[in-house]
């Protein structure tokens, strides 16, 4: 009995533990790259796909690949169903904002993790 409720908890607890860790590792990878700074990259989303501009090149992600998103405090994680992780930071929507962005993955039903209920 103790054995199912304590790995019920435990693998959630592993999982988020290790996606925060990937995303902070990404950003610093992302610094890295740019010198010090942050890694400046574009990312135009309309009704089908994802765009990821970065560095002299690009990668297209359908949106019906996306499988969810988190939340961590200042980033947006969209998790592809290969596991790819987009991170946007929460502050750097040109066009639009992160509320009518996380508005276009509910409408998509993108299922979307950590927000505030």
């Amino acid at each position: 009995f103790i054995f199912p409720f304590f790995t019920a908890i435990l693998i959630p607890v592993l999982m988020i533990i290790s996606y925060r860790s990937q995303v902070k590792t990404m950003v610093n990878r992302d610094r890295e790259m740019a010198r010090g700074s942050e890694l400046v990259t574009r990312i135009c989303v309309n009704d089908n796909e994802f765009t990821v501009f970065s560095l002299e090149s690009h990668t297209s992600i359908l949106v019906s690949d996306l499988k969810y998103a988190f939340l961590t405090g200042s980033y947006i994680v969209v998790i592809t169903k290969a596991r790819l992780m987009v991170i946007l930071k929460k502050d750097s929507f040109t066009v639009g904002d992160t509320e009518s962005f996380l508005a276009f993955l509910r409408e998509k039903n993108i299922k979307i993790k950590g927000q505030k209920k």
